[in-house]
């Protein structure tokens, strides 16, 4: 990594503090990953929460531990539930919150990349 892309980085986790919801996911791995799988697939009925999980390779959290922090957000409100076709199987998508905050963290790190490229 050049040291200019290190300081795009320092300069997002420094501003870390206006994304209070984001900074949630922001503590490992598996939930940034989780965050932006759930963000990317934004609703579709095809996945329920065990694909969220199943999607995972970081590697780092159990199932147990991905499947209690999803619960948490749910019931956080930062995580929406959406049901699909099949009554049983139940997909997610971000609250509207937490999808503004990811929206402009996203456009914070563009914008912080491209000053120091």
């Amino acid at each position: 990594m050049s040291k200019q892309m290190a300081l795009a980085e320092l300069n997002l986790l420094a501003d870390s503090g206006r994304f209070p919801i984001l900074k949630g996911f922001m503590r490992s791995p598996a939930h940034w990953e989780l965050l932006c799988n759930i963000y990317v697939l934004d609703g579709d009925e095809t996945y329920g929460i065990n694909d969220y999980i199943d999607m995972c390779k970081t590697g780092s959290v159990t199932r147990l531990t991905l499947s209690n922090f999803l619960r948490a957000q749910i019931s956080n409100g930062a995580l929406d539930v959406q049901f699909g076709a099949k009554k049983s199987r139940k997909t997610l998508t971000l609250s509207a919150a937490l999808k503004a905050e990811a929206e402009s963290f996203f456009a914070l790190r563009s914008r912080l990349m491209k000053e120091h490229a």
